[in-house]
């Protein structure tokens, strides 16, 4: 993605898929952000599975709750404070700040569990 985004941008957006150079510069961050979410899904993955085998199950239904809240509240705060931001980067933004706060979230009750 990483790739894609900028190095070879006029290549595989350009050339191969005839996107406009405006087109390609509107989506490279975002497309570029990308890159970081196989990271953070599959460490939340990891550690849901920790949790599924722990019977801890619970601490998951709170971590998608505290997901969903933080997607509300920036909601909410992006509906009052709108962002220049392109629509697409946003998203991406938004999808990475969820994964990040459940992931987290996770890795926290984790660690508290682990030492205790």
């Amino acid at each position: 993605m990483f790739l894609t985004a900028y190095p070879l941008n006029e290549l595989i957006l350009g050339q191969v898929m005839g996107l406009k150079e405006e087109m390609r510069h509107y989506i490279a961050l975002p497309l570029a952000a990308c890159a970081l979410y196989p990271l953070l899904y599959g460490a939340a993955n990891l550690l849901r599975g920790w949790f599924t085998g722990e019977h801890r199950t619970g601490q998951l239904g709170r971590s998608t709750l505290y997901k969903a809240l933080l997607l509300l509240v920036a909601w909410g705060g992006l509906t009052i404070f709108p962002l220049s931001l392109p629509g697409v980067a946003l998203a991406i933004f938004l999808l990475l700040a969820a994964e990040l706060c459940e992931a987290g979230y996770l890795f926290l009750q984790r660690r508290q569990l682990t030492t205790s």
